[in-house]
């Protein structure tokens, strides 16, 4: 329940942050983050948000003493490749695109790849705690985002304003 109030939550960040640069976000030459460039937004953050969820709640699972801590690394190293993208962008220009393009591909695989990092990190406690709650906590995290971020959308269209 908790896990799904703070994805409701951070749903609605990711859904205010979305609004914000589809309206105001940085244009240059052949390139802009307003309108559909702001997708860049939820699909760079958005799969850093799940990743960081979910791998404080398996670690947290597993016993680790320091979930919390690492699940925001998870979530701030999976905004890494949204950043570079939009970086190459703003530097190069438009003909960068591609390049651009290419850098959003691991910000999507970052919440797989995340979590099997933090199901294979040894741990000295290893003492699993509530597995099944910790997968509905995660399910409730996931449809909390989603559904939070929607939810925004409606409130605050992209188009209003």
């Amino acid at each position: 329940m908790f896990a799904a109030a703070v994805g409701l939550i951070a749903g609605g960040v990711l859904g205010i942050l979305t609004y914000g640069m589809a309206r105001f976000g940085p244009v240059g030459d052949g390139w802009s983050f307003r309108g559909n460039g702001a997708l860049v937004v939820p699909f760079g953050v958005g799969p850093a948000l799940l990743a960081g969820g979910w791998v404080a709640l398996v670690l947290r699972s597993r016993g680790a003493e320091h979930w919390r801590a690492l699940g925001l690394a998870a979530a701030c190293a999976g905004v890494l490749p949204a950043l570079a993208s939009v970086l190459v962008l703003v530097i190069a220009g438009g003909t960068a695109q591609p390049i651009s393009d290419v850098l959003t591909l691991p910000a999507l695989a970052w919440p797989v790849v995340a979590v099997l990092l933090a199901v294979g990190v040894p741990l000295r406690a290893g003492i699993r705690t509530a597995p099944l709650r910790h997968a509905i906590a995660a399910i409730g995290w996931t449809v909390g985002l989603i559904v939070g971020f929607l939810a925004l959308g409606v409130v605050l269209p992209p188009g209003s304003g």
